[in-house]
């Protein structure tokens, strides 16, 4: 990318905390409570983290969409990429909010059904975009993108004519 900041496909903490409206979260860190074995509040700077990780992970995935010229085709990445990062950035919080019920075995999660989601929308999403990528590259070339575009009529006077 051209700029330091990192892709995040327009994702914000706000997005991420609105799949899980009951999980509170704070601008500071505050440190757990030993007596009660009360944990750490979970901080906006938190999910920033998890976005940016998330989106690192789907930029990679779609790496092929540079191949793609049209902006129809980039907005709809975008669009469906953004849906992805948000539900594996949640995942991540649920799991950091409830972490006795982030385990594999436990089929009722929230947090595993956000990160089913993620995984879900990145493999249909990377499977579209090969699609069109390939889709773009068996299209025929545009008149004048390196096709001949002007021909020249056969020579009336060959060098076999005589004077």
């Amino acid at each position: 990318m051209a700029d330091s900041q990192p892709l995040t496909w327009g994702v914000t903490v706000a997005d991420v905390a609105a799949l899980a409206p009951h999980i509170g979260t704070t601008n500071t860190q505050t440190p757990a409570d030993p007596a009660f074995g009360a944990g750490k509040k979970i901080t906006e700077a938190d999910i920033l983290k998890w976005i940016v990780q998330v989106s690192a992970e789907v930029d990679l995935r779609l790496r092929a969409r540079s191949a793609l010229t049209g902006d129809d085709a980039q907005s709809r990445i975008g669009a469906a990429a953004a849906t992805v990062v948000t539900n594996g950035a949640g995942s991540y919080f649920v799991a950091a909010a409830f972490p006795m019920k982030a385990g594999i075995n436990d089929q009722a999660s929230y947090s595993a059904e956000l990160w089913n989601r993620y995984q879900s929308g990145l493999a249909a999403l990377e499977t579209v975009l090969h699609e069109w990528v390939d889709e773009a590259a068996a299209a025929p070339a545009p008149v004048g993108a390196g096709t001949i575009v002007a021909a020249f009529p056969a020579a009336r006077f060959t060098d076999d004519m005589v004077w």
